[in-house]
């Protein structure tokens, strides 16, 4: 369920959209619009989710991307209550997220586990296209919209500790779960994320 995702090096000094850097990243995300379904498939929309940074030697995924690796961004999607999925390295709130069930009006939620790999000098993540949601690609394979956000300096974090720690790694992975509406009696076996736009370092 796993597929590649090749994004840019460097990426836009831009403001966080966080409280600070190194921080836990909370996506609001919400929309009117459901994706386009498909043969046999609902229409699909991200209820919210989840990020943070941390050292590339951090085992936050099980299977997720390895330090020293050459891909550059890992996803997949997990049914809700996926404790498998979590290293032991894993953020609490993160696996929180991946651990308990979720309830919602609609009928339920799955989850896409998203990590991208990046460096101290230029940290960045993923997050939803604008009122992007996950989109059908024939029977089997859902696209997720994303676009790169900067992390910012990782001075600015307020724990020293922490910071430190994120600036003496050798490389980066950013982690997101972000949570998706109604849950599927079959989840997608193939699942891309859609890079929307590139921007460069100034």
């Amino acid at each position: 369920m796993s597929s590649r995702f090749d994004v840019p090096g460097n990426v836009s000094r831009r403001d966080l959209l966080a409280a600070g850097a190194g921080g836990l990243v909370t996506l609001g995300v919400t929309s009117a619009f459901g994706a386009r379904g498909a043969l046999g498939r609902p229409a699909v929309r991200l209820t919210g989710g989840h990020a943070y940074v941390h050292p590339a030697a951090d085992r936050a995924i099980e299977n997720g991307l390895q330090p020293d690796g050459d891909d550059d961004a890992y996803v997949t999607v997990v049914a809700d209550e996926a404790p498998a999925v979590a290293g032991p390295d894993l953020d609490p709130n993160v696996r929180e997220r991946l651990e308990t069930a979720e309830t919602d009006e609609e009928g339920g939620v799955f989850h896409a586990v998203i990590q991208t790999r990046s460096t101290p000098e230029s940290a960045y993540y993923l997050t939803p296209a604008g009122l992007g949601d996950p989109y059908w690609r024939g029977r089997d394979t859902l696209v997720f919209p994303v676009a790169v956000e900067s992390w910012g300096s990782l001075d600015d974090i307020d724990d020293g500790a922490e910071g430190e720690r994120l600036r003496s790694a050798d490389e980066l992975v950013t982690t997101s779960i972000w949570s998706v509406t109604p849950s599927l009696r079959t989840l997608p076996s193939t699942v891309d994320l859609a890079q929307v736009h590139r921007e460069r370092v100034e």
